[in-house]
This record gives C-alpha cells, sequence and structure tokens, in this order.
C-alpha cells in the first residue's frame, strides 16, 4: 500500500496556521477521492498516533492517508509507525509539507536529500533512519530573516487562502496522484516547472 502523510499540529488553534498546510492538503486529497469534506472527520480514525484513513486512487490503488496528531516535531513516531505496520516501501511514502524558502502558490516534488530545517521532515529521517522518501514542498513565503517560529504557526490572510484553495491545494493533490500512479520522475517534470 502506498502511504501519504500530511504533517501539521493537531488542536484547534493551529488548525489554519500556515504550518498546517500538509493536514489541509491531506483533506483535499481525501476529498477528491471520493468523501464529502463535512464527513471527512468521521472517515478519519485514530490510528498510527494520527488521524488515518484509506483511500482509492483513480486507478484503483489504495493509499493510506495520515495526518500524525503527535505536533509536527515529534511527526516521526507517527509516520514511522504506520510505514513499519503497513509494510510501505519508503518510495511509495510522500510525505506534505510547508516549507518557507518556496514562495507562497509553488510546490516542489522532491526525493531524498536533506531536511531543508524542517522539524517535521527532520523527525521523520530520524525516526525513520533514512531520508530516501518522496516530499511534496508547499511554499508558505518567508516573513524575512530571523526565527520565522510566529510566522509559521499563524493564520493565513484572507487572500492567502484564496491562492491556497483555487490554485495551490488543486495543484497539490493533482501531484500526489501523478507522484503515487505515474511515478517520481513524471510529477517532478509537470510539477516542478
Amino acid at each position: 500500500m502506498k502511504l501519504v502523510a500530511g504533517l501539521g499540529n493537531p488542536g484547534e488553534e493551529y488548525k489554519a496556521s500556515r504550518h498546517n498546510v500538509g493536514f489541509l492538503a491531506a483533506d483535499r486529497l481525501a476529498g477528491r477521492l471520493g468523501s464529502e469534506m463535512g464527513a471527512l472527520r468521521a472517515r478519519y480514525k485514530r490510528k498510527y498516533l494520527g488521524a488515518f484513513l484509506v483511500a482509492q486512487l483513480p486507478r484503483g490503488t489504495k493509499v493510506g492517508i495520515l495526518k500524525p496528531r503527535t505536533f509536527m516535531n515529534r511527526s516521526g513516531r507517527s509516520v514511522a509507525a504506520a510505514v513499519r505496520d503497513m509494510g510501505v516501501d519508503l518510495r511509495e511514502l510522500v510525505v506534505v509539507h510547508d516549507d518557507v524558502d518556496l514562495p507562497l502558490g509553488k510546490i516542489r516534488v522532491k526525493f531524498g536529500g536533506g531536511t531543508g530545517g524542517h522539524k517535521g521532515v527532520e523527525s521523520i529521517v530520524g525516526c525513520l533512519g533514512n531520508p530516501e522518501f518522496v516530499r511534496l514542498r508547499i511554499g508558505i513565503d518567508r516573513p524575512g530573516p530571523g526565527d520565522v517560529t510566529d510566522y509559521v504557526l499563524g493564520r493565513f490572510t484572507p487572500a492567502e487562502s484564496v491562492i491556497l484553495e483555487n490554485e495551490v491545494f488543486p495543484k497539490a493533490v493533482d501531484a500526489i496522484i501523478v507522484i503515487m500512479e505515474d511515478g517520481l520522475e513524471t510529477a517532478m517534470n509537470a510539477f516542478n516547472g
């Protein structure tokens, strides 16, 4: 089985934060793959220290969708539990996360490599003992020099939210489906332009 892990922080205070674009993208993927957005909460089950559901890709392949509930900096515990229990090959794992080094509206598909200082990705690499998995980076912009903590934990502006819903999330969901069904190279060629 394939696995998509959308990263974020649990709780109402973080629900619409920039750091939670991974959670939001996971919900949009689940919605596209056949559930009503209003019914998503009921479809997710508590599993793997997170919220988990199984959906079916357009060509029939099953995919697990996981939103770790361990807080961002401990995401690896949840993702590693799912990978091990489900027997997921790391090349079939897609981790979706925010990236302050990409402009808002941009996405990038990447395989392996460094963590870019992202604490959630660092946790996953540490718990898996291996950086060789697919990442879908969603740009949230950088506020300027210095610490970005307050910025990433802050909420999107109304204008940013419109860009996310109308441009970013549809493109991110398309990218995940292409990665899962047509392969990494095809996805990189299509979405890293």
